[in-house]
Order: C-alpha cells, then sequence, then structure tokens
C-alpha cells in the first residue's frame, strides 16, 4: 500500500480491540481513527469519521456487529466491514449483509495481511477503473451519436442527452434541452452506442447520463437526475444499484485522494 487508509474499531472486549489495533498499527499505510466499545454509539461516529476500513466484533450487548453493518448499508456510508468475532457461527449472515471479510478470533498476522492485501488489490482495481473513465470523458462528451428515426438522420452529441428509456420495439432520447427524441430500434439495438464513461444502464429498460445524477434511493431502489430544474426519478434495478453506488464511491475516493 502507497496511500492512507483510516481504519476504525468496535469492540466491546478492550483488550481484543487493543491487540488488533497493535497489529493494525504495524501497518504504516493505516491510520487508527478511534476504537468504540460501546455498540449503541457506533454509527454515530462512523457516520462522522466515514473511515475506510470497519473491524467490527458481531457479539456485543445493546447492538451487535450485524445490527451495525445493517446501519452502515442504510446510511450508505461505503465503509467496507471486517467482522472479528469469536463465532463462526455468524459468518453467512455477515456475508449476506455485505461484508468485506470474517477473521475469527484471536486474530492471526497472517489472516489480517491476506485480507488487507484484498482490500488493497479492490481499491486499486476501482482506481484505475476511474482513471481510464476519467480519461474517457472529455472525449466521450465530444463524442457524436447518429440515430435514424421516423423522420431521418439525427445527429448527438453524448453531453445532450439525460437519459434514454425503453418503450416497447422504440426508445426514447431525452435531451438535456427538455425535448424527446423516438428511435425505431429499442434499447438493445442502440445501447452501445452509450457504452463508456459518462453512460450507466441502470435496468434493462433505461441507461442514464451519470453527470446528471442527483441522488440515489435505496429504499424505493430508485435514482434522481437533475438537469436545468427538471427532475426526474427513475426505477433502478437491484444489482444495478449496489454496481451504481460502487462506482460513485469509488470516483469521490479517487478525487479525494488525488487532491
Amino acid at each position: 500500500m502507497d496511500k492512507k487508509y483510516r481504519y476504525v474499531v468496535i469492540d466491546d472486549d478492550v483488550f481484543a480491540a487493543e491487540t488488533l489495533v497493535d497489529l493494525l498499527n504495524e501497518i504504516p499505510e493505516l491510520v487508527h481513527l478511534m476504537t468504540i466499545s460501546e455498540s449503541g454509539m457506533a454509527i454515530k461516529h462512523l457516520a462522522t469519521l466515514k473511515p475506510d476500513l470497519v473491524f467490527l466484533d458481531v457479539n456485543m450487548p445493546n447492538k451487535n456487529g450485524i445490527e451495525i453493518q445493517k446501519e452502515i448499508l442504510d446510511l450508505n456510508l461505503h465503509a467496507r466491514v471486517v467482522f472479528t468475532t469469536a463465532h463462526e457461527e455468524y459468518v453467512l449472515e455477515a456475508f449476506k449483509n455485505k461484508a468485506f471479510d470474517y477473521l475469527v478470533k484471536p486474530v492471526s498476522k497472517n489472516d489480517l495481511h491476506e485480507t488487507l492485501s484484498r482490500f488493497h488489490a479492490q481499491v486499486n482495481c476501482f482506481t484505475e477503473h476511474i482513471d481510464k473513465n476519467n480519461k474517457a470523458v472529455n472525449k466521450q462528451e465530444q463524442k457524436e451519436i447518429v440515430v435514424k428515426n421516423a423522420y431521418g438522420t439525427l445527429v448527438l452529441q453524448c453531453s445532450d442527452v439525460f437519459y434514454i428509456e425503453a418503450e416497447g420495439s422504440y426508445s426514447n432520447i431525452h435531451l438535456i434541452n427538455g425535448k424527446t427524441e423516438l428511435i425505431s430500434k429499442n434499447l438493445g439495438k442502440i445501447e452501445h452506442l452509450f457504452h463508456g464513461a459518462n453512460f450507466f444502464k441502470i435496468s434493462r429498460s433505461c441507461i442514464i447520463n451519470i453527470r446528471h445524477l442527483m441522488k440515489t434511493d435505496r429504499l424505493n431502489k430508485k435514482v434522481v437526475l437533475l438537469c436545468n430544474n427538471q427532475d426526474v426519478a427513475l426505477k433502478i434495478s437491484r444489482e444495478k444499484f449496489y454496481d451504481l453506488e460502487h462506482f460513485i464511491q469509488s470516483e469521490v475516493d479517487n478525487k479525494v485522494r488525488s487532491k
């Protein structure tokens, strides 16, 4: 690792927490933000600190680690959670709730280093992806899209496209100027024109220009786009929702680290 990543330890066992912090402090690229022993206060601190990694015990009084992880997901905090516990029976539930890893106490140095190596590899993968996308953005924004409609040929700039929505055997291209162009081809036949850094397919029937993404709605599985004071709510599939959130957070992380 050559960048600094911030972590928090949540564990009501003071000795176990201190032992883990001692191991983690041997890695210079990691920065210890806080050790939280009172699980009821954990989510408040996490929302303020916004760590990259959380080492989270499962079996705690007041609120257990699974409950805290669900709150992390609900609040869209994007921290990667590594469960640390002596209770192996929780492993399935941990991964169902999108745990990054699961370490059994007492945590060994080898297991910890393996987890951190995977973390580093994943972060690098996202960073490289965003770097490539950022280089492609300027080129794509100037790219022309040529499609045919019932009246002839339509030439558009990528930057003029708000979102594209399927309508049976046709496709509606919604533009940032408020106009809509009906194309006599289904979305599957024109989606290749919208591959690249600016566009994201949120479902089988819709592609959005992420430059106009205002917010995501986890509860209702929707995204909201905004352009020229016009906001539009669109349904997003469950699997695409998490892909989009990871993409957004990775882009934010990359911009922060490049400063």
